[in-house]
C-alpha cells in the first residue's frame, strides 16, 4: 500500500513512500484561538469575542510561557482602502477574495486569518501582491462558477491571467532587493500563485511555486528577522502545510530545509502535562511532526530492481539501518504522544469558556488530524498492513464532522488547508469493506480542491481501479510516479480510463478528455519524434497545430517555463531589452512564458506555418518566420542576446549541429538555453557535441541539469545553458 497516493509527477522511485503510519495527511491550519491576555478587568481578546473572561483557571498562569509580542507593521484590516485597484472590476475581484476566498483558503477564523490579517494589507504596499490577490479573487470567482459558466463570466479567465502575469512580472525587482520585507513580499506573491495555479488546476505550475517557496524560507535574512517573527512563522506553517502536501502528491520530498532552522519558529515547549496556550500553537507543532515526518522518509534508503514481469521489487532494510529507522520513528512516536497529551489538555481547557464554540472549523479540523496520526501509527512498519478499524472508524467520524460545513450541493470548494481528500484517499486505498466505502460516499459528495488534490479526480482514480479485477493487487503494485503514474498505468488497462483525468493542466473546471482524442495526440507525438525526413516532420506539425498546447498541456509539458526561468537566471541584460530567438518556437508557448517573466524583444522561427499562425494569436512576437534549424539561418551573426530552443532536440530531424546556429547568431557574453530528450543526450551525439564546443572555448556551460519536461509521461531533457565567448 502506498501512503502517497496521490501524485502528478512520474518520479524515479527515490524512497519507498510506504509507511502507511508516517507521512500521509497530517497537517494544521492556519488558525489562532481565543485566549485571556490577563488585562484587566476583564482582558481584551474575551471583551471582542464576547466571551465571559475567566483567565487561565487551569492550570495557573505560572504553568505556561507566554510568547512575546512583536508588533506587526503595515496596515490594519480596518484600515484597507474600499478603492484599492484601479478599475472597478478589479476592485470587485480584490474585496471578492477578502471577502470569499480568504475564508476558504482556510479555515482559520478572521481574527487569525492569515490572508486576511497579513496579506491583504500588505496590498497597499506591494503592487505585485495586489495583482496576485486580484487574479486569485477572478480564478476563484470563476471556479466557484461550475462547469457550466455564462458566457459573461468568461471574461474573468482573461482578467485573472492579465492580473497574474503582471503580479509576476511586478515581483521580479524585489526578487533582486536584500530586505525582509522585499523576501516578505516574494514569499506572500509565491503562496497567492500556489493558489491561482491550484484553483485553474495548473498542478506543475503551483507545485513549482511550492518548491520556490520552501526554498525561499531557509533564507538568513528571514531567519534572523526577529522584528518580522510573527508574520515569518505564518509563512512558514502555510509553506511546511504545502510542502508536505506536495510531496506526498508527487513522491518527492518538497518540505522547508529543517537543518537551515527555518522551522524553529514552529518550535514550543514539550511538556507534556501543559496545554498549548491556544489552537495555533497546537497546529505550529504538529505541522513540524508533519514536516519532520517526510524528512525521515526521505533519508531513508531502499533500494529497488526490475523483475521478469516487468514490475519493481523492493528491498526493505535490515541491521543496523533499520534499527536506526526503528529508532526515529519511535522517537517520532513519542513527540506525538507529547502533542496528544497536550491537545487533550487544551481542549479541556477551552471546555471551561462558557460561550466557546466546541465545534468551530479550526477545533474540528485538529480533531480531524488527530485521528489520523492515530489511525497511522496503527499500521506498523509492514507495506501490507491495514490501520485497525477502531482508528478507521475514529478518522471518518472526524472526518465527516469537519466535512459537514463544506458539503453544499452546486457550490465547489477550494482551500489550501489540506488534509480531507489527501487522507479520504489514504483510507481508501488501505482499507476495505465499509470503511472504503465511506471514505468513497464522502469524496463524492465534497466537490472540493485542495491545493492539487481534487476531490473529483481522486473519485474517478479510485472507481477506476476498484472496477479492476483485482484491485488489491492494483493498490498494493509498486508503480514510480505515485498518483499520476498510477492513473497512467489505469489508463493503459482500465475500460474506464476515459472518463477520468488527474492533475490537468489545464483551464479551470477543465473536463474529462476523450480517450480517442488522447490516443490521437499520442500518435502525432510519436510521429513527431520518429519523423525522418523534413516533408514528414512539417507534415506532422501542420496537422497538430490547432491542438497542440491543449495536447501537450494534458502530459504536463512544463519545460517552456524552466527553460525560460534558466534564460532569466542566467541572462546579463536587462530581461527587458534583451533580443531573444525562440528558435522552433512552435505555437508560442515558450514566447509566453517568457512574457511572464518580463521579455518583451522574441523574435520566434519554425519549420511550420501552421504552429506559426498560432504562436502569432499570443501576441508576443516581434517577428515570425519560417525556418529550417536542421540548415544555416538566415540571420547575421551576434544578432541577438539569447537563443532558446525547446523542445526541438528529441528524435527528430534537427541534430546537434543546430549548436553551431545558436553560437553564431548569439552576441558575446550573450546565452543559449536548450533542452534535449534525456533517450537522445548521448546516443545522438548532443553530449559530445557540447562538451566539443566548449572545449573549442566558443562557449562556456553555465548551466546543465536534468529536468522534466513532460511530466504526465514521465519524460525527462537535459537543460543547457550556454555562454558565447
Amino acid at each position: 500500500m502506498t501512503t502517497s497516493t496521490n501524485q502528478l509527477v512520474i518520479l524515479p522511485k527515490k524512497v519507498k513512500w510506504q509507511r502507511a503510519s508516517r507521512p500521509k495527511v497530517r497537517t494544521g491550519c492556519l488558525t489562532w484561538h481565543l485566549k485571556c491576555d490577563e488585562e484587566k478587568p476583564t482582558c481584551r481578546r474575551c471583551r471582542d469575542g464576547r466571551v465571559k473572561c475567566d483567565g487561565y483557571a487551569t492550570p495557573n498562569k505560572n504553568q505556561i510561557q507566554q510568547r512575546a509580542s512583536v508588533p506587526v507593521a503595515g496596515y490594519t484590516v480596518s484600515s484597507l482602502n474600499p478603492r484599492i485597484a484601479e478599475t472597478s472590476i478589479e476592485n470587485c475581484y480584490f474585496h471578492h477574495f477578502h471577502h470569499w476566498t480568504s475564508n476558504q483558503l482556510t479555515c482559520s477564523p478572521g481574527s487569525s486569518n492569515f490572508y486576511i490579517n497579513y496579506v491583504l494589507p500588505l496590498a497597499h504596499s506591494c503592487e505585485p501582491i495586489r495583482h496576485a490577490i486580484i487574479a486569485v479573487g477572478a480564478a476563484h470567482r470563476f471556479y466557484m462558477a461550475g462547469q457550466e459558466t455564462c458566457s459573461p463570466l468568461q471574461q474573468l479567465k482573461s482578467l485573472a491571467m492579465q492580473q497574474y502575469n503582471k503580479s509576476i512580472q511586478r515581483i521580479i525587482p524585489h526578487m533582486s532587493m536584500e530586505s525582509a520585507f522585499d523576501l516578505q513580499c516574494t514569499l506572500v506573491c509565491c503562496l497567492l500563485f500556489v493558489a491561482f495555479e491550484g484553483i485553474t488546476g495548473r498542478y506543475a505550475e503551483s507545485i513549482r511555486h511550492i518548491r520556490a517557496g520552501t526554498k525561499l524560507l531557509s533564507s538568513p535574512l528571514l531567519i534572523n528577522s526577529s522584528k518580522e517573527q510573527k508574520m515569518t512563522r505564518k509563512l512558514t506553517e502555510v509553506f511546511a502545510n504545502l510542502g508536505v502536501e506536495a510531496s506526498m502528491f508527487m513522491e518527492d520530498t518538497i518540505i522547508p530545509d529543517i537543518k537551515s532552522g527555518c522551522l524553529d519558529v514552529l518550535q514550543c515547549g514539550d511538556s507534556s502535562d501543559q496545554p498549548f496556550q491556544d489552537l495555533d500553537e497546537a497546529a505550529s507543532y504538529l505541522r513540524r511532526l508533519d514536516v519532520e515526518t517526510v524528512d525521515i522518509i526521505a533519508q531513508t534508503p531502499y533500494s529497488c530492481s526490475m523483475n521478469g514481469d516487468g514490475q519493481i521489487d523492493m528491498f526493505t532494510l535490515n541491521g543496523p539501518q533499520k534499527e536506526e529507522l526503528e529508532r526515529k520513528w519511535g522517537e517520532m512516536d513519542a513527540k506525538f504522544e507529547v502533542w496528544n497529551s497536550r491537545f487533550e489538555l487544551t481542549k479541556k481547557h477551552i471546555a471551561t469558556w462558557e460561550y466557546q464554540d466546541l465545534a468551530s472549523p479550526q477545533l474540528t479540523y485538529l480533531n480531524m488530524q488527530q485521528t489520523f496520526w492515530r489511525m497511522g501509527m496503527s499500521c506498523g512498519p509492514e507495506d501490507l498492513l491495514e490501520p485497525t478499524p477502531d482508528t478507521a472508524e475514529a478518522f471518518l467520524n472526524a472526518a465527516e464532522i469537519f466535512a459537514q460545513r463544506l458539503i453544499t450541493p452546486g457550490q465547489p470548494s477550494f482551500s489550501l488547508d489540506g488534509d480531507l481528500v489527501s487522507g479520504l484517499s489514504v483510507v481508501v486505498w488501505s482499507s476495505e469493506g465499509p470503511h472504503r466505502d465511506r471514505a468513497l460516499d464522502l469524496l463524492r459528495r465534497l466537490d472540493r480542491r485542495e491545493g492539487i488534490w481534487d476531490s473529483k479526480e481522486i473519485v474517478q482514480m479510485h472507481e477506476a481501479a476498484l472496477a479492476m479485477d483485482d484491485p488489491k493487487l492494483w493498490y498494493n503494485m509498486e508503480i514510480p510516479g505515485g498518483v499520476p503514474g498510477f492513473v497512467a498505468e489505469l489508463a493503459k488497462i482500465s475500460p474506464r480510463s476515459d472518463h477520468y483525468v488527474i492533475g490537468g493542466a489545464g483551464d479551470t473546471n477543465a473536463g474529462p478528455s476523450p480517450n480517442a482524442s488522447s490516443k490521437l495526440s499520442r500518435q502525432q507525438l510519436e510521429r513527431s519524434l520518429k519523423a525522418t525526413s523534413l516533408s514528414e516532420t512539417l507534415s506532422t506539425y501542420n496537422e497538430w497545430a490547432n491542438t497542440y498546447n491543449q495536447d501537450v498541456a494534458k502530459e504536463e509539458y512544463v519545460a517552456p517555463q524552466l527553460a525560460s526561468q534558466e534564460l532569466i537566471t542566467h541572462l546579463g541584460t536587462q530581461i527587458s531589452s534583451a533580443k531573444i530567438l525562440d528558435a522552433g518556437c512552435g505555437t508560442g508557448l515558450v514566447g509566453e512564458a517568457l512574457t511572464k517573466l518580463g521579455a518583451s524583444n522574441i523574435h520566434g522561427i519554425d519549420l511550420s506555418p501552421g504552429m506559426l499562425q498560432v504562436a502569432e494569436r499570443t501576441g508576443v512576437y516581434k517577428s515570425l518566420n519560417v525556418a529550417n534549424l536542421a540548415e544555416k539561418l538566415d540571420i547575421p551573426s551576434q544578432s541577438y542576446d539569447a537563443v532558446i530552443c525547446v523542445g526541438t532536440m528529441t528524435e527528430g530531424h534537427v541534430g546537434p549541429e543546430a549548436f553551431d546556429e545558436f553560437v553564431r547568431v548569439t552576441k558575446a557574453g550573450g546565452v543559449v538555453v536548450s533542452t534535449i530528450r534525456e533517450s537522445v543526450w548521448q546516443v545522438k551525439g548532443y553530449e559530445d557535441k557540447v562538451n566539443g564546443i566548449a572545449e573549442e572555448g566558443r562557449v562556456k556551460i553555465v548551466g546543465r541539469k536534468r529536468e522534466h519536461q513532460r511530466i504526465g509521461a514521465g519524460v525527462y531533457a537535459y537543460f543547457v545553458v550556454l555562454q558565447v565567448q
